[in-house]
């Protein structure tokens, strides 16, 4: 299935006052690291380089390298994703899904019992593909589901749909949630408009930086680079790009008593660097390594997590924190965290 997350366009940009240059680091596999571990200066000079360079050039944007880092221009097209005859059907077709599921819950607070239709379940099933496929053309939509509060899109079906949401209706409202995430997602991007994007990566670090206006939206762009990169033929098999954090905020209130850290494996010098969760990947050449965290049963969500921060500061720091989960919450706060930057971040607003 082609990606249409990115159209390239040949742009040069003169940095804003209001926006930052967001950093992010590039990880590689250990079997890629071990393969050129006689010869690193090819991986990081020519392997990489001309991975990044194949995937994101294009007729009309040839990024432009130099011996310390490449540079090029990248922008969300939303236009065509609203313009989608996929997506339109999928918005058109949940509208009377969520229609079929207010007289759902109105039979039912009507003491008539639960009944969902062969039709309303097949169209659910329709639906379910579709988004799923949709996601897969345009992967930029992947971040939807990470910018929204499930709150919030249920106060926007209360108000705007008139649902209960609080019987014992539930069949067809994961969809209609994530479909109104991407949704709100598309209209968002649509009305800033905000153009092209700069990116640079340098060589000799392995990092990525992201010129934005938000940290959230570079954030979303770093994501969407390892998706690309990822696509197709590649060298270097799976990579990873993760925000370099100067401080990290974990949310309290999405954790239950259990806590998984995932990490990636380390490409710097791990005795140097890092703690015992990325001595455990170099010892055992994992992919990543995930540990879980369970609290004890008079324990504190504060203490908690607190202490669980304090092993997380040289992954987080170095870029090789890959994620922080609570059943199926993401834990950390990406709004109040902050990722290391040059000017000055404005504030993200969601």
């Amino acid at each position: 299935m082609v990606n249409k997350s990115f159209s390239r366009v040949n742009s040069n940009i003169d940095k804003k006052e209001n926006t930052c240059d967001f950093e992010f680091k590039l990880n590689v596999q250990p079997d890629v690291l071990k393969k050129y571990s006689k010869n690193k200066s090819e991986l990081f000079n020519e392997v990489i380089p001309i991975q990044i360079h194949n995937s994101f050039s294009s007729v009309f944007n040839i990024p432009k390298e130099t011996d310390d880092n490449l540079q090029f221009v990248i922008q969300d097209d939303f236009a065509e994703i609203k313009a989608d005859r996929n997506f339109q059907y999928i918005e058109q077709q949940t509208s009377k899904l969520i229609n079929e599921f207010r007289q759902i819950e109105q039979n039912y607070l009507q003491n008539l019992g639960i009944n969902y239709s062969p039709d309303y379940l097949s169209r659910l099933d329709e639906l379910k593909v579709m988004r799923k496929q949709l996601v897969e053309v345009f992967p930029v939509l992947n971040m939807a589901q990470k910018r929204y509060k499930t709150k919030d899109i249920d106060r926007e079906l209360k108000n705007g749909f008139h649902l209960r949401l609080d019987t014992d209706v539930h069949i067809g409202l994961d969809h209609i949630r994530k479909f109104e995430k991407i949704k709100l997602y598309v209209e968002e991007f649509s009305e800033r408009n905000s153009g092209p994007i700069e990116i640079l990566y340098e060589k000799k670090s392995e990092i990525f930086k992201v010129r934005s206006e938000s940290q959230l939206d570079a954030i979303d762009i770093s994501i969407q680079i390892q998706q690309i990169l990822n696509q197709g033929n590649n060298q270097l098999g799976d990579v990873s790009i993760n925000p370099i954090y100067e401080l990290l905020v974990l949310d309290n209130s999405k954790i239950s008593r259990r806590v998984k850290v995932v990490v990636d494996y380390p490409n710097g010098n791990v005795r140097e660097e890092a703690q015992i969760l990325l001595d455990t990947a170099e010892l055992t050449d994992a992919k990543t390594v995930s540990t879980e965290f369970q609290q004890s049963d008079n324990g504190n969500n504060n203490d908690f997590l607190n202490k669980i921060k304090s092993l997380l500061f040289d992954p987080s720091n170095r870029g090789y924190l890959k994620k922080v989960e609570s059943g199926e919450n993401e834990v950390i706060d990406t709004k109040n965290s902050v990722v290391k930057h040059e000017g000055v971040r404005a504030s993200d607003e969601k």
